[in-house]
């Protein structure tokens, strides 16, 4: 059975993962699709860097200003790391466009 609260599910979340990866104002931005948990707690892992792919010290993603999220299908974001960056603190999103506005957010954030 689907819990109501879900902002997104097994069958939707690839739209999810596209509208980060044209929505999110950073020069590097990856999300995938894990269902590790299981189809019922299928989650969003997303890496966004601040700095072009280029300018990365020996092309290592970690060598840059970057975020690493895991975004949970009843909306809870969690930053679990981040370089040259002070952690934010967990978050849930109420709509895809406030996970959207939410990581942008996240992004400003030193």
């Amino acid at each position: 059975m689907e819990n109501q609260k879900s902002l997104f599910n097994v069958e939707t979340a690839q739209s999810i993962v596209d509208r980060i990866k044209t929505e999110i104002n950073c020069p590097f931005v990856s999300a995938t699709i894990s269902t590790l948990g299981g189809k019922d707690n299928v989650s969003i892992l997303v890496a966004i860097s601040l700095d072009p792919k280029e300018n990365w010290t020996n092309n290592i993603f970690e060598n840059s200003r970057y975020r690493r999220f895991d975004i949970y299908n009843n909306g809870k974001i969690k930053n679990f790391t981040s370089s040259k960056l002070s952690y934010i603190r967990k978050c849930t999103a109420k709509s895809v466009d406030d996970l959207l506005t939410r990581l942008n957010k996240a992004m400003t954030i030193f």
